[in-house]
């Protein structure tokens, strides 16, 4: 590989970046460009992307699939997803090139490469699971008091768990019931409600648990942070990740497998289920349409009903929350 192509790769990153992407998409992309390169130089023994020609882009496409769809030792299996994702992140980047005049033709241009995926239902715990299962816990330690406090926030605010990991103790207002979502995905800041039992459960974090764990930390944005490890450091995802499937296995044997963004999924269906909007749910979340909110949530066959009214014009809930253009796109996704 010349050089100048990992210049390229440099300024592309920037570019991401500059675009407002986040620190896992700007990482994905730039893994899923690379992978290509080392592709084309061991598979088509071509060293510059100028050489890139959509009879490549074709070939990479077979291999992905392949890669994917049949067990090789040593060779990671790619799932639709993956491969959409490792195709969408060359897409981009040869549009970089092309746009900067690093290259006189896209090899994109002009054909089309697609991956068909399957939208999997977003798993979600019912209510009753998850009132138990925060109900269950007997507070007796600081470990004890830091996990309620967590899945209590993540449960009743939707938050992302990279966003919880990120909060700060400033992001959080008691008197007003508010907390401040500091760079969400896309790098979009967003106000969510708290209500009164997080609030509690943040007080009683904050009083008797993170005031004897912040003795320990040792750098300045560990004792910004809200939520504090063991040692007094900034929680990570892999930290919240490992302790929520510990406190539910002991819990329910009986859910195979549990994650942080159940807990988001279960938040959203939830509210809907219980009369929230759709607008209002989209805003929370964070999500940038609302069509990633009707994919997002798993819904009960009640909560459909809810939805289905926007096809009569005298059954107008959503009719009068939603443009005609939404409308139609809610329709669409409905049907499919």
């Amino acid at each position: 590989m010349k050089a100048n192509t990992e210049m390229l790769f440099y300024l592309h990153k920037q570019y991401m970046q500059g675009k407002g992407f986040s620190k896992s998409t700007v990482d994905g992309y730039s893994r899923g460009i690379r992978a290509f390169f080392k592709w084309l130089d061991e598979r088509q023994k071509k060293h510059d992307f100028r050489e890139v020609n959509k009879e490549d882009l074709y070939a990479y496409q077979v291999y992905l699939y392949e890669a994917q769809s049949v067990r090789k030792i040593n060779e990671k299996r790619f799932k639709p997803s993956t491969q959409k994702a490792m195709l969408s992140s060359l897409k981009l980047f040869f549009r970089f090139l092309s746009r900067n005049d690093y290259l006189i033709r896209n090899p994109f241009d002009r054909i089309t490469i697609d991956i068909i995926t399957v939208d999997h239902i977003r798993e979600s715990l019912p209510e009753k699971v998850i009132n138990d299962f925060l109900d269950s816990f007997n507070l007796e330690t600081i470990r004890d008091i830091t996990d309620l406090a967590l899945f209590e926030l993540m449960y009743g605010t939707g938050l992302r768990v990279g966003e919880v990991c990120r909060l700060n103790v400033t992001d959080v207002d008691m008197n007003t019931g508010r907390l401040m979502v500091n760079e969400g995905k896309g790098n979009k800041d967003r106000i969510v409600p708290l209500g009164k039992n997080v609030i509690t459960c943040l007080k009683l974090y904050l009083a008797k648990a993170r005031e004897e764990l912040i003795k320990l930390t040792k750098t300045q944005s560990d004792s910004e942070a809200l939520f504090l490890n063991s040692f007094g450091r900034r929680i990570r995802i892999a930290t919240i990740s490992r302790r929520l499937r510990q406190r539910f296995d002991a819990f329910n044997s009986e859910t195979k497998k549990i994650c942080p963004h159940m807990l988001r999924h279960s938040f959203a269906t939830h509210i809907l289920e219980n009369g929230a909007g759709l607008k209002h749910v989209k805003e929370i979340l964070g999500h940038k349409c609302i069509e990633t909110t009707v994919r997002y949530t798993h819904f009960s066959i009640q909560s459909m009903k809810r939805i289905i009214k926007v096809y009569h014009p005298r059954e107008n809930e959503l009719y009068l929350e939603l443009t005609t253009e939404e409308k139609e796109r809610i329709q669409n996704i409905l049907k499919s």
